[in-house]
């Protein structure tokens, strides 16, 4: 035992953790680091909030006249649509939350955990997927604006799936690392997708966090 303490010292000496994590137990560090990310990508899906809202009114002419295309209601009109999309993104930050809440003393067991929390990451894309779909956008604006996205992000949360259910390091870093890029990509191309990609690069951190730290997080 008291061997191992001073390698798990100089692990966390090397780490650049913020101030208010490091007053933290050596156990508790990375998992505070972790839910740090995850409410994070929370934060980042509500500053965004307005580009979601403008590309499904301007791109996806989400309750315009069908008859002029370009008369649309103001901002107030959207508020319901809003209020529940990011209710759910809240819904998933909490079930992520909880999912790092129990300890696991088996390093198996904080695997587990990691591949819980990256299928958690699936569900801010079947939530963007679902509110696409309630807007039911006619299909020349949905090939328009969602196709190169819609590919990224449909490729993204097959990487997580695979990253999910095969207890493999290898193949968990790498799908996680390739949903990152392939997240990133989406938001670039298509800015409206930014609150659903903040959501899930914010819990696909907190993944790798809680892989490389398993042998340390409680």
């Amino acid at each position: 035992m008291s061997a191992d303490r001073p390698a798990t010292r100089r692990h966390y000496v090397m780490d650049p953790l913020p101030p208010a994590l490091r007053t933290l137990p050596p156990k508790e560090r990375g998992r505070g680091l972790a839910l740090a990310y995850i409410l994070a990508g929370l934060f980042g899906a509500a500053a965004s909030a307005s580009v979601f809202l403008g590309f499904v009114r301007t791109g996806l002419g989400f309750q315009c006249s069908p008859a002029t295309r370009g008369i649309c209601p103001d901002g107030l009109a959207y508020f319901p649509f809003g209020a529940w999309v990011y209710g759910a993104f809240a819904i998933v930050v909490v079930l992520a939350a909880l999912i790092l809440a129990p300890t696991a003393r088996r390093s198996r067991l904080r695997r587990i955990r990691a591949q819980f929390l990256a299928i958690a990451a699936l569900i801010p894309n079947a939530i963007f997927a679902y509110a696409i779909g309630f807007v039911n956008p006619s299909e020349g604006e949905l090939y328009a604006s969602l196709l190169v996205p819609g590919v990224l992000l449909g490729t993204a949360t097959l990487a997580i799936l695979i990253a999910a259910v095969v207890p493999v390091r290898l193949v968990l870093w790498t799908g996680v690392l390739l949903a990152m890029i392939l997240c990133i990509a989406a938001a670039i191309v298509e800015p409206g997708c930014m609150s659903t990609v903040s959501v899930t690069l914010g819990i696909l951190v907190a993944v790798l966090i809680l892989d490389y730290r398993r042998s340390l997080i409680k």
